[in-house]
Parts: structure tokens; C-alpha cells; sequence
């Protein structure tokens, strides 16, 4: 009866406040990884739809360097409906075609075609929505 009273030095194992923290931080741990990959993922595929429309620019830059004599300002139109004469046309159907090819149509799927002149230069722009905002890829071209 002499030991019942004091704790006992040499016993083995966690107490339950122990494992409790430790879970604790093993969850906190664990769910800040998870953050940081959906934070990731998120920026991946914003990344991927820069690249897509920067892609889709410089091909309609070199549709425009292929032919600059028969250049026509394109106004705002989406890319998957855009129709037109001559040019317009061919830049319509290049920007349709490529979305096909290189599977970009999932990336941009509300994607946008605006050619314009702008003091001495040609400027095209790809505009596509990210939830309720709206991104743009600009370039450029002095003929």
C-alpha cells in the first residue's frame, strides 16, 4: 500500500492528453498541406490558361505576318463563333482549329478574339473569364 499514492517512474507508454496533442498537430499538419496543394492546383491552371491564350496571339501575330497586307481589324468576338470574309475568316478558323488541336478549347472555354490598330501597330488580344473576373493576353505587332 505504500506505492498507491505516488506515480510509478517506470511505466511505459503515452498518457491520452499526449496523444491527443499530438494527433492535433499531426492533423494541423496535414491540413496545411492540403491548402497549400488546392492553392497550387488553382494557380497550375491559371498558368495554363495564360499560356493557351498567349499561344492563341502569337499564332493569330503570325497569320498577321504571313499575310500583313490583307490585315482587317477583328472586333471583340468570341473565338467559337466568330465568322467573317477573307482574313477574318482564316483567323477565325486558325483559332478554332488550334483550340481542337491542342486541346486548349477545355482551358478557354469562353475565350474572346479582339484585333486592333493602335497607333501605327496591331494589337490582338485573347480574353477569357477566371469565375466572375475577366484575364487578357495582349500582343502586338508594328507592320
Amino acid at each position: 500500500m505504500k506505492h498507491a499514492g505516488r506515480l510509478r517512474c517506470n511505466e511505459k507508454g503515452f498518457t491520452l492528453v499526449e496523444a491527443m496533442v499530438a494527433l492535433l498537430l499531426i492533423s494541423m499538419g496535414l491540413l496545411s498541406v492540403a491548402a497549400m496543394q488546392a492553392f497550387y492546383v488553382k494557380q497550375t491552371f491559371q498558368a495554363q490558361q495564360m499560356f493557351a491564350a498567349d499561344t492563341l496571339s502569337t499564332q493569330v501575330m503570325e497569320i498577321i505576318l504571313n499575310n500583313p497586307t490583307q490585315v482587317a481589324q477583328i472586333p471583340r468576338m468570341s473565338i467559337y463563333s466568330c465568322t467573317g470574309a477573307g482574313w477574318t475568316q482564316e483567323v477565325c478558323d486558325a483559332l478554332r482549329e488550334a483550340l481542337l488541336r491542342d486541346e486548349l478549347a477545355e482551358r478557354l472555354k469562353d475565350a474572346e478574339l479582339e484585333v486592333i490598330p493602335s497607333a501605327g501597330r496591331w494589337v490582338v488580344t485573347i480574353y477569357w473569364k477566371v469565375g466572375s473576373a475577366e484575364r487578357n493576353v495582349s500582343t502586338s505587332i508594328r507592320l
